[in-house]
């Protein structure tokens, strides 16, 4: 999802979450990183505040980090469904302003 924000003095940004996985097809036992970034205005904003959220075993799992050089999450691949799409929500806040993007992964 892409957001665009006018300032007060009439600039428009726009800002989208690139909620990267490093893999889509993860083979059980195996894990996927999900290394998130806020993009404004075509370039990447760093060390705020990120939430990475999906569901395991029944439960919302939920991973928070700065996302700074190459921190992420990892997401063990266990306990789910191969061939069931996995989708994973990222929050991130900058500014008193919350982005959200979506990704996930299909485990084999």
């Amino acid at each position: 999802m892409v957001y665009t924000i006018t300032t007060s003095p009439g600039d428009v940004d726009t800002y989208f979450v690139d909620a990267g996985l490093d893999d889509i097809t993860p083979a059980a036992g195996g894990r996927v990183m999900v290394r998130a970034r806020l993009m404004k205005n075509g370039m990447r904003l760093g060390g705020m505040p990120t939430e990475v959220t999906w569901m395991q075993e029944g439960e919302l799992q939920v991973c928070r980090f700065l996302p700074i050089y190459r921190s992420g999450c990892a997401i063990e691949v266990r306990d789910f469904t191969p061939g069931v799409f996995v989708p994973v929500t990222v929050t991130m806040l900058f500014n008193d302003m919350v982005f959200v993007g979506h990704s996930g992964f299909t485990p084999e």
